[in-house]
């Protein structure tokens, strides 16, 4: 299934690849993997049947995965996802590897993923963040005024305090 790489002025929004594979691994540490998995990888090696999942539910249409690049598409600076897109209420989720961080990557990769997909398949999406993750917080409610709020305990199959936002559909 062919996926459209999404544009913005200052960012390429592609499908999940090896093609930035050292790069993905030096951006990650446990500020990352905190709210992503219990179990992080512990090399490059680890981390590539997770790629090979991304790459292959972007195949089967079930989920979308894409790194954040660059326009040249030489540096990547993070990864956005919708899981579950065709189901009632799919997730959106970001990160952005911290030396990136406070560009407004995020809220320019999420705020184009999103208006793409309001546009092609969803109504309503999923946003969940942590609680103590607040800078996460301050990005969906800057993007969207649309919310409704709920708070759940289960995050990256841990117990993390998180907050659930529904964004729905202008």
């Amino acid at each position: 299934m062919e996926i459209p790489i999404l544009i913005t002025d200052r960012l390429l929004l592609q499908p999940t690849s090896f093609d930035y594979e050292a790069q993905r691994w030096q951006a990650v540490n446990n500020q990352v993997t905190h709210y992503m998995t219990r179990h992080p990888p512990q090399s490059i090696e680890e981390a590539q049947p997770f790629r090979q999942l991304c790459i292959d539910e972007n195949n089967e249409g079930s989920n979308r995965h894409r790194d954040i690049v660059s326009p040249d598409a030489s540096n990547r600076y993070g990864a956005v996802d919708i899981r579950d897109i065709h189901s009632s209420l799919p997730n959106v989720g970001i990160w952005i590897a911290e030396k990136h961080q406070w560009q407004w990557f995020a809220y320019e990769a999420l705020s184009r993923v999103v208006e793409y997909y309001f546009s092609h398949y969803a109504t309503s999406l999923v946003y969940t963040v942590a609680l103590e993750n607040t800078a996460s917080q301050r990005l969906v409610e800057k993007v969207w005024w649309r919310i409704v709020i709920w708070r759940t305990w289960v995050l990256a199959n841990k117990w993390l305090p998180t907050i659930k936002y529904i964004i729905k559909k202008k």
